[in-house]
């Protein structure tokens, strides 16, 4: 969160984001597609997918405005920046620092960057573009496409030069980066170099990029509904939750498919359909991805792919914006309804199970990482 603070204070972001609009949109279809490439690529530079939503939020404003958008497409394109930040989430173990590691957490796997990288970053990527394509048949606009380059142009200009705070921030974020990346040499867990990074901004004349004020974006009321969410799952294995979830709900090892892709389809579509029960996204990852354990614990299928199967088709999918804090966000901000976040409920469902079974299973047994 401090991290991500001191990047939206210095206006690096923004600035990159007018640049790359200037550069490449062009038409309502391209639009789309850049808020998908500019949200990957912010998911290097903040390690928290809601302060990226926020600041392409207000480019996209930008852009709509300088286009004069009608309000369906204004609309899609709004919807498309809290979208694109789900599936970009899956792509670095840092572009949602904290579900990610809290999803590790729950199942007592512990990955490296690059680890993480390998298992997730081309499913991530492929999902990150089915999302980008859905939206594009969902929201077909039938409007033209008319950019004010010189509105974009003039806000890029006001901004003036690079300043020295945007420099140090691009320093630090290269720093953070490229320690993120060798951490299977230096062996220092993510968490830590991560808070080293956020302490070294906050120096003064090296850093100097945060200040009290900064303790002012930690959402503290979330942070402990986080911690509350492993307790959840910590509790329910205690108690027997977890257990009775798994002997009642759950159906028994004994009826569980012997063939392991078969076994990966149903564990999504259960995690999906609990999913709808529990609603968050936090709370259903801590109590789903431990009974799933359980359940599968005498198959074929690794804990490691369990783990991942459920996190991609609880945190990928969504019916209702409760589901999805992400989708809650623009609703909250105004952006769209409920009424346009159910358009895309059906075929996000069907897109998100085909990437698992078409794209993260394969990949993952080329890796030898699914199971026998």
């Amino acid at each position: 969160f401090i991290i991500a603070e001191a990047v939206v204070r210095s206006g690096i972001c923004e600035r990159l984001s007018y640049v790359f609009i200037l550069k490449f949109v062009d038409s309502f279809r391209s639009l789309i597609i850049s808020v998908f490439v500019l949200s990957t690529f912010l998911t290097l530079l903040i390690p928290n997918p809601w302060p990226r939503a926020f600041i392409l939020v207000e480019v996209v404003k930008e852009a709509a405005e300088a286009a004069r958008l009608s309000r369906r497409d204004a609309v899609a394109a709004g919807y498309s920046v809290f979208a694109a930040s789900i599936p970009t989430c899956f792509i670095f173990q840092t572009g949602a620092a904290s579900m990610n590691s809290l999803v590790l957490g729950f199942s007592g796997i512990s990955l490296s960057w690059l680890e993480w990288l390998k298992v997730m970053g081309l499913p991530g990527i492929v999902l990150t573009a089915v999302y980008c394509l859905v939206i594009l048949l969902v929201f077909r606009s039938k409007e033209p496409f008319e950019l004010d380059r010189e509105a974009i142009a003039e806000r890029l200009r006001a901004m003036g030069p690079l300043s020295l705070r945007e420099k140090k921030t691009a320093i630090w974020l290269s720093a953070a980066i490229l320690i993120w990346l060798t951490d299977g040499i230096h062996g220092i867990n993510v968490a830590w170099t991560t808070m080293g990074i956020a302490m070294l901004m906050s120096v003064p004349v090296v850093g100097g990029l945060t200040d009290k004020d900064s303790w002012k974006a930690v959402p503290v009321d979330t942070v402990v509904y986080l911690t509350a969410a492993v307790a959840i799952g910590k509790v329910g294995s205690a108690s027997g939750m977890t257990g009775w979830i798994t002997s009642n709900i759950l159906p028994p090892s004994s009826s569980l498919p012997g063939n392991i892709w078969l076994l990966a389809a149903e564990v999504a579509l259960f995690s999906m359909l609990l999913h709808v029960c529990l609603g968050s996204t936090i709370a259903a990852n801590s109590v789903i991805i431990p009974a799933m354990l359980l359940c599968t614990a005498g198959t074929g299928l690794t804990a490691l792919s369990c783990t991942m199967i459920c996190y991609t088709a609880i945190f990928g999918q969504y019916v209702f914006s409760y589901q999805h804090i992400n989708i809650l966000m623009g609703i909250g901000c105004g952006m769209y309804d409920e009424r346009d976040s159910l358009k895309m409920a059906l075929p996000l469902t069907a897109a998100v199970l085909l990437v698992l079974l078409l794209v993260d299973l394969p990949w993952w047994s080329a890796l030898g990482i699914l199971g026998g």
